[in-house]
C-alpha cells in the first residue's frame, strides 16, 4: 500500500504541468514585472549572500518544474552554472528552447543520480512540502552538495520554541494548552492543526528550524542560518502589473506589512522560513552578508565522540 501510494504521488506529480498546461500562465511566468515576481524575489533576496560570496559556485535547482524559475534567478544574477531540475521535465524543455534556462534534468528529488558533493549548492524553492517522503529528498541533497542545502519552505506553525518567541504568544499557547486539557478531561477532542493535503494526495509537509538543526546536528555539520518571510498570495498576481496604481499589489504589501508586524510582536511565525545547512564553515564574506540581510546564524557543537 505504501509503495502503490508513493508510485502514485511521483506519477500525480510527474503529470501535474501536463494535465494543466496553462499557456497564459506559463508566459506570466517569463514576465518580471508582475507581482507574482515580486513576491518571488523577495523570496529569491535571501540567496543574494551566497551568490555574492561564492560568485563561481556550481547550482543545482530541486523541483524546479515551474518553467525553472528558480534557476532563472540564479542566471540573472550571474551564477554561470545552474541545472534546474524536477520530476517532470514537461515546461523545462519549454524554458530550455526559450532560453529562459541553460540546462536541466528530469530527476526524482528523493533519489537524485547525481554522485557525492557534485554541486557547490542545493537550491529547493517551494517544492519540499510537495515531496511524499521529503526527509529522503533532504539526504540526497545533503549528499550531492559540496557547501550547503538552501530550503525556502512553508515554516510549521505548530512547533513553539519559548526562548525565540514573545511573551504574549507563551501566553496565547499557554491559553491553547488550558483549554485542551479541559476538552481532553471532559471528552472532546482537543485542538490540534494537523495540516493540509493537497488534491493531488500529498501532505503538505512544512519545515522548522529545530527540525533543520536536528539533521544538521546529527551529520555533525558546522553551522545553520535562518531567515523568516511572510508572503501574501491572491488570484491574478501573476497578471498584474506591480505599479503603485496597481489595488492588488497594494492589497498584496498590506498583508505582508501586516505579518511582518505580526511576527515581529512575537505573536506568530513567519509564513515562510529559509533554511540552510552548511556542510562546512561559510566564508567569512558569506556570514557577514548572512547577518546584514537577516540571518540568525546558528553555530552548532560538534560531536564529542567522532
Amino acid at each position: 500500500m505504501t509503495l502503490d501510494f508513493i508510485t502514485n504521488s511521483y506519477d500525480s506529480h510527474r503529470n501535474g504541468y501536463s494535465n494543466s498546461l496553462n499557456v497564459d500562465k506559463l508566459n506570466s511566468w517569463k514576465r518580471k514585472t508582475t507581482v507574482d515576481y515580486w513576491r518571488h524575489e523577495r523570496m529569491y533576496s535571501s540567496l543574494k549572500p551566497i551568490i555574492l560570496a561564492y560568485p563561481k559556485s556550481t547550482w543545482l535547482t530541486v523541483g524546479d518544474g515551474r518553467y525553472g524559475t528558480d534557476a532563472n534567478y540564479l542566471i540573472s544574477n550571474g551564477v554561470e552554472n545552474v541545472i534546474a531540475s524536477d520530476i517532470s521535465d514537461t515546461l523545462l524543455k519549454i524554458a530550455l528552447n526559450d532560453k529562459f534556462i541553460t540546462q536541466y534534468k528530469i530527476e526524482n528529488a528523493e533519489n537524485l543520480s547525481f554522485e557525492n558533493n557534485s554541486f557547490d549548492f542545493v537550491l529547493c524553492k517551494e517544492s519540499y512540502h510537495h515531496f511524499p517522503r521529503p526527509a529522503l529528498a533532504l539526504y540526497e541533497m545533503l549528499r550531492i552538495a559540496k557547501n550547503a542545502v538552501i530550503l525556502i519552505e512553508p515554516q510549521d506553525s505548530n512547533i513553539l520554541i519559548p526562548a525565540r518567541f514573545g511573551l504574549r504568544t507563551l501566553i496565547k499557547w499557554t491559553k491553547h494548552g488550558i483549554k485542551n486539557s479541559i476538552k481532553k478531561q471532559i471528552g472532546k477532542e482537543p485542538y490540534y492543526c494537523y495540516g493540509n493535503y493537497e488534491e493531488v494526495g500529498n501532505y503538505v509537509y512544512s519545515i522548522s528550524e529545530r527540525e533543520i538543526e536536528k539533521v544538521a546536528l546529527g551529520l555533525n555539520y558546522d553551522m545553520v542560518s535562518f531567515k523568516g518571510i511572510n508572503d501574501s498570495y491572491a488570484d491574478g498576481v501573476e497578471f498584474e502589473e506591480a505599479d503603485g496604481n496597481s489595488k492588488l499589489f497594494k492589497k498584496i504589501k498590506k498583508n505582508i506589512k501586516s505579518s511582518d508586524l505580526r511576527t515581529q510582536k512575537g505573536l506568530q511565525s513567519a509564513g515562510l522560513l529559509t533554511a540552510i545547512i552548511f556542510k562546512k564553515m561559510p566564508n567569512k564574506e558569506c556570514i557577514l552578508e548572512l547577518e546584514t540581510r537577516g540571518f540568525i546564524n546558528r553555530l552548532l557543537p560538534k560531536n564529542p565522540y567522532v
